[in-house]
């Protein structure tokens, strides 16, 4: 889509803040460090700018990098589970469409071949 809007990609991981007093000593464990060079290794491929930056929360970074880069569009997978008690909102998606309301964002459904299959199937 980048291509045929003429304009530029940017792949964007963003590292939360460990929450409620967790111990984190800031360093990737070694499957992070593999998902985030996957991650550029892809972006790299694809012409993409690679951005690694760590925030609170997952929106505020995506929120920051897109007006930052002025971005028009947004494109994230579905979130793998929805939290019952927050009635559509503080979500991630809420966020993002709230705060950025000139952004079309698009949600991409999962690849089924990728969900791993629950117990009893």
């Amino acid at each position: 889509m980048a291509k045929r809007l003429n304009a530029g990609l940017v792949v964007a991981y963003v590292k939360t803040s460990p929450r409620w007093g967790g111990k984190g000593d800031g360093q990737n464990s070694d499957e992070e460090r593999e998902r985030i060079k996957s991650l550029h290794d892809l972006s790299d491929i694809l012409g993409a700018d690679f951005i690694e930056l760590t925030s609170p929360d997952a929106a505020s970074g995506i929120i920051d990098v897109a007006r930052e880069r002025k971005v028009s569009q947004i494109f994230m997978g579905r979130p793998r589970s929805l939290n019952p008690f927050s009635h559509g909102r503080n979500t991630l998606l809420y966020r993002i469409m709230s705060e950025l309301k000139d952004v079309d964002v698009h949600v991409i459904s999962e690849d089924p071949r990728e969900v791993p299959a629950e117990d009893g199937e």
